[in-house]
């Protein structure tokens, strides 16, 4: 049960699909959080006081833009795995709605 529930590793589980969920609730988490980074530095690049704080904010923006690329890569593995083993990903937050390709069956959970 506390595999099921993520609590501890899937040592010798053979559902991967779980697995793949577990993971992409992690990646979803993960490119979530860089992508409102990244429009957070945005903002401070616009709106800075000062060359200094302008310059601070773009590294800022550059570093989260990176990490919202890796991301967006690794939820789209984990979203494919699922849709390979045959299930449905679940649904994304509109800042991410952009991981899937456009020539990709949106079908999502909530169509069901």
């Amino acid at each position: 049960m506390q595999w099921f529930t993520g609590n501890s590793p899937a040592e010798g589980a053979t559902d991967y699909m779980l697995d793949h969920f577990l993971a992409h609730d992690l990646e979803l988490r993960s490119a979530l959080a860089a992508v409102e980074s990244e429009d957070y530095e945005r903002w401070k690049v616009k709106t800075a006081a000062n060359r200094v704080q302008r310059e601070a904010a773009e590294r800022a923006l550059a570093r989260y833009a990176d990490q919202a690329v890796k991301a967006k890569s690794e939820l789209l593995h984990h979203r494919d795995a699922i849709r390979e083993g045959g299930g449905i990903p679940p649904h994304l937050p509109s800042p991410l709605a952009d991981v899937d390709p456009p020539d990709t069956d949106t079908t999502e959970e909530n169509d069901l």
